[in-house]
């Protein structure tokens, strides 16, 4: 790591060893202090370090600003000073008399560092390893600003992608052939699948004070009717929501380094939606989001997954065109907007196929409570932890309200309901400090609820990626080509498909489910 700062630093200095001018230096290291910076809040925010391909998206990132400013921290007041320290170094500093041979000595220096950096950094295992345990490992490392410089990520992003050998291609057709058992099909119509954003699992059962956080989620866990997990383990990557509905819509593993929505977005997926419209080529699905379509690119990605009508409405009531970079809509708003719009255009004929797709957004960090909370957590508590139980508390009744909805309507029983949180709502290092307050935060699980879906007992710990494969069996599509890479959670186990995180990267970089889907989802896109 020695050897690569003062490599990245002789290089950030070459600007200005070259035009023999100071400014020149100084602008390079404002960019790369940009850069760390930017770096370290997308950490702090996504786990992370930014994506090559997200750059070009930064805009998207207006809609996390209060994740963004909810991360800084008292000690991250020293980093501009550390900026301008450096920038007034620069402008006292001499103006450099460079001749040649004080460039060549400087052109020696640069290769040597580099070259040293090189060998360092392959010494002991492949280069590729050992970036990918750095980034992996981010939270532990000593020197983690150093790993923010864009040669790493570059050397990180260019031995990411795994190439496509015959023995890759043998391991990807054993996969292609594996078939869930026992299939479970009770006739169902419909299809409703809400992503709850954020939602943990270790608020579902729990009391605080003598009160349930989340009441009506713990009463459709106790209705034989339905059947509950709440210990999913995680499987998302860098790109978070997005990820969880390529786990649950196409049974495929994110990357941990690059956002699938962005740097895939025009692949052709194999879904769940597909495979219903295989059986049934009648049916339209719909997607309601608060997100607008710029967002994890859901605009371009939805067809691709094969989402026929897409609703936006970024915008809370009353927040005019600052909504899609201001106040989002409340959870409650959202799913009696959702309801409305149903009920009002007609979309929920009985004796027809019918598939609806929600994404949440009220638990998003940083929690800001909305009219309606009513939980009120001890004082003790951490602010975010609070904020966090009230948020839930509060997304726990409106969601059981949506669902009382649905339970109105005469095909209700021929419904399979699928609410799955979307991804952990702490990181590993907040989650060890709040684990002091609550035990059960150590555990970093989402929940999944299939309503409808029968009582049975769970077949072990599952992951997201099992649940692909449950909605498999529980829709009865064994005729569909892909059954994922999961096995169904609670049917009869499959092998484990090995080095599957590797094979579904294949997959992705490689297009390998053939064509573009050409066709565009009608987008319905409002700030009211």
């Amino acid at each position: 790591m020695w050897w690569h700062i003062a490599a990245a630093s002789l290089l950030l200095a070459s600007p200005g060893v070259i035009s023999r001018r100071v400014w020149p230096a100084a602008l390079a290291g404002v960019g790369a202090w940009l850069v760390m910076i930017a770096n370290i809040l997308y950490l702090r925010t996504f786990g992370s370090w930014i994506p090559w391909g997200s750059y070009a998206a930064a805009g998207n990132l207006a809609d996390f600003t209060g994740a963004v400013i909810d991360s800084l921290r008292p000690a991250d007041a020293l980093m501009p000073l550390i900026l301008a320290g450096g920038l007034l170094s620069a402008a006292l500093a001499p103006r450099p008399h460079m001749r040649l041979r004080h460039m060549a000595l400087y052109a020696a220096l640069t290769a040597t560092t580099a070259a040293a950096t090189a060998w360092t950094f392959n010494k002991g295992e492949p280069l590729g390893s050992k970036l990918s345990d750095l980034h992996l490992n981010h939270k532990f490392h000593a020197l983690a600003a150093s790993r923010y410089s864009l040669s790493v990520v570059t050397l990180y992003e260019a031995l990411s992608t795994p190439r496509l050998t015959a023995d890759n291609r043998r391991r990807i057709g054993r996969a292609m052939k594996r078939r869930v058992t026992d299939l479970t099909s009770a006739n169902f119509d419909n299809l409703v699948v809400i992503f709850m954003e954020s939602l943990e699992g270790w608020p579902l059962g729990l009391a605080v004070e003598g009160r349930e956080i989340t009441p009506r989620l713990n009463a459709m866990m106790a209705d034989p009717a339905n059947f509950s997990a709440t210990g999913l383990g995680n499987d998302t990557g860098t790109g978070r929501s997005a990820d969880a509905q390529l786990l649950l819509l196409s049974g495929l593993i994110p990357s941990r380094n690059r956002i699938y929505a962005f740097a895939y977005a025009g692949n052709s997926y194999p879904s769940v939606y597909h495979a219903l419209k295989q059986r049934h080529p009648d049916i339209t699905v719909r997607s309601f989001t608060t997100d607008h379509t710029g967002i994890y690119n859901i605009g371009r990605l939805a067809p691709q997954l094969g989402v026929d009508s897409l609703y936006c409405w970024p915008g809370a009531p009353g927040a005019g065109r600052k909504g899609r970079r201001g106040r989002r809509m409340a959870d409650g708003p959202f799913f009696e907007r959702v309801a409305h719009e149903v009920d009002s255009a007609g979309l929920w004929p009985e004796g027809s196929h019918k598939v609806m797709q929600l994404t949440t957004f009220t638990c998003h960090s940083p929690f800001r409570t909305v009219d309606g909370a009513r939980l009120n957590p001890p004082e003790q508590l951490p602010h975010d932890l609070r904020n966090y139980l009230r948020v839930v508390n509060y997304t726990d009744s409106v969601l059981g309200n949506f669902i009382d909805w649905l339970k109105s309507k005469p095909d209700y029983a021929r419904t399979l309901v699928v609410i799955m949180g979307d991804h952990p709502a702490f990181g590993s290092e907040r989650r060890k400090e709040l684990a002091d307050h609550i035990d059960a935060i150590a555990d970093e699980s989402v929940p999944l609820l299939l309503l409808n879906g029968g009582n049975t007992p769970a077949n072990g710990p599952g992951r997201q990626i099992d649940v692909y494969p449950t909605l498999i069996r529980a829709l009865g599509l064994g005729d569909y080509e892909w059954h994922g890479f999961g096995t169904p959670i609670n049917g009869p186990r499959l092998q484990r498909t090995e080095h599957e995180a590797t094979l579904s990267a294949l997959i992705l970089s490689h297009n390998l489910f053939g064509r573009t889907h050409e066709s565009s989802p009608q987008i319905s896109e409002s700030d009211r």
